[in-house]
């Protein structure tokens, strides 16, 4: 995650950098999401009220799942912790082995939207040939930007992943995961002095 300290300066400035991408990459699929909210809410009221639904507006809102899903993913691998993993199973093995089953986890998920982008690009040039539209009525839109859209995601999520796999020897241990040896031993004899003159500063100085 980016709010943890990373070993290494050079590192440290390539993650901060490509943390910023996928942070502005997802702002995309919040505006996706939010037109998504009005779009609907609109649709409703012109149902409802006026009695005429807007065209194609379940084919406009599955669409726009894509840009919320594909633009946000990376961001959310980068600065969430991660994607989704059984923690009561995971949590059970040692914490080199966790960093090891997360790195396989990472590099096949690289190699998985890897070639689901590259596939894509045969459906994107059928789709921009042949004009190809969300349905068959005569005021539906053509869906080629959505897969150019899922198309980037894909390539974007695999270099979040890859990424992941680079800096994971420059990130620090979670306290959650320390031994007895990990901690400074006069640090913890300073706070714990602290803690029972003054309990209600949790072992720290008050202003």
């Amino acid at each position: 995650m980016e709010n943890q300290e990373i070993t290494s300066p050079v590192i440290a400035k390539i993650d901060h950098g490509i943390n910023w991408a996928a942070r502005w990459f997802s702002y995309l699929g919040g505006i996706a999401l939010l037109f998504m909210g009005i779009i609907a809410f609109i649709n409703v009221i012109a149902s409802k009220v006026f009695g005429h639904a807007i065209a194609n507006v379940n084919e406009l809102i599955d669409y726009c799942l894509i840009l919320v899903v594909y633009c946000c993913v990376a961001d959310c691998q980068l600065n969430g912790g991660g994607l989704i993993q059984v923690d009561i199973f995971f949590r059970l093995f040692p914490y080199g082995v966790k960093k090891l089953i997360k790195g396989i986890g990472y590099i096949a998920g690289v190699c998985i939207y890897t070639f689901a982008g590259y596939q894509a690009f045969s459906l994107l040039a059928k789709h921009i040939r042949v004009k190809t539209t969300a349905s068959t009525a005569a005021s539906s839109f053509v869906i080629w930007p959505f897969t150019l859209i899922y198309i980037i995601g894909t390539f974007v999520l695999a270099l979040a992943l890859l990424w992941s796999v680079i800096r994971m020897p420059f990130m620090p241990r979670p306290e959650t995961e320390l031994g007895p040896g990990d901690y400074d031993i006069d640090e913890l004899n300073v706070k714990g002095k602290l803690f029972a003159e003054h309990p209600e500063t949790d072992g720290k100085k008050g202003e």
